[in-house]
């Protein structure tokens, strides 16, 4: 197995800036009649989802609001409305109680078990520092020599491969279970 790169195909000029994004016809230049269609289904479904909510301001108001939209007067809607009223006041007040009890239970968690716990595995963590210790002293010289070094030139076979360390320390851990 080598750590060399496997070569790449030729790419179209832009591909490399663009393949970590969503591409949207609607974005490029052109396609008047793709953006006049969205923009009138946006405001469609804008309408569709605002009426309702203009209807029952307009009827649960003490006087008529908006005298082109439609008002109803009758008993059940004012009893539906005082039902949904007290829900979400109920549900409002849950979440918030909830929000805080969390927020206390981190926070007490955060002063006072945390720093008593350790929430590592401290030998497994000093075996990974050995074994990256290792690596660098192979490739990069002694730890005196890398922290008293002003000015120093990675050789290219000195480059770390991509996952190489994931790998070194997935073999290394492996490799002690056997």
């Amino acid at each position: 197995m080598t750590d060399q790169p496997t070569p790449q195909p030729p790419r179209e000029p832009g591909h490399e800036r663009a393949k970590d994004f969503v591409e949207d016809a609607f974005f490029e230049r052109g396609h008047p009649w793709l953006k006049v269609r969205e923009i009138v289904m946006i405001l469609v479904f804008w309408v569709v989802l605002l009426y309702p909510i203009v209807i029952l301001v307009n009827s649960v108001a003490p006087h008529r609001i908006w005298e082109g939209v439609y008002r109803w007067t009758y008993h059940d809607g004012y009893e539906l409305v005082h039902f949904l009223v007290r829900a979400v006041g109920i549900i409002v007040i849950v979440v918030v109680l909830f929000t805080v009890y969390l927020v206390l239970r981190n926070n007490h968690r955060e002063r006072k078990v945390y720093p008593e716990r350790l929430t590592y595995d401290v030998e497994g963590q000093a075996r990974r520092k050995a074994v990256l210790e290792q690596m660098y002293r192979e490739r990069f010289g002694t730890e005196e020599f890398r922290h008293t070094a002003r000015y120093y030139v990675v050789a290219p076979d000195q480059n770390l491969p991509t996952r190489y360390v994931h790998e070194l320390l997935f073999t290394q851990k492996k490799g002690e279970s056997e």
